[in-house]
């Protein structure tokens, strides 16, 4: 993931992004917040330790869809300009982490 992210024009994507935690993350949920608003997020492949640092990649369960693009029922849609994002990961325990704000790019025409 690079910061910022660029969203181009008529273009739908899924994001993925590495979530590193001192918890384990198998029985996290996890959302995308983009501007505030959640997006649902689900996890792909297995929670891996090293050190006492748990790793997972996350994917946003829907594409993200630029202005022009034909999107599709579940699809967040997104305006023209920047936005922030970041994650947040909820474990049973109540315990919640919010990943740092990065800068995503959507193009316009």
């Amino acid at each position: 993931m690079s910061d910022p992210l660029t969203l181009e024009y008529g273009s739908r994507r899924y994001l993925r992004m590495t979530i590193t935690a001192t918890s384990d993350l198998a029985t996290a949920t996890l959302a995308l917040l983009i501007d505030g608003a959640e997006h649902t997020m689900t996890w792909t492949g297995a929670a891996t330790s090293t050190s006492g640092q748990w790793t997972r990649v996350a994917e946003t369960a829907a594409p993200l869809a630029a202005p022009g693009a034909t999107a599709q029922p579940g699809d967040a849609v997104l305006t023209a300009g920047r936005h922030a994002y970041r994650y947040r990961v909820i474990w049973p325990d109540g315990q919640v982490i919010t990943g740092p704000t990065h800068t995503l790019t959507v193009t316009g025409a």
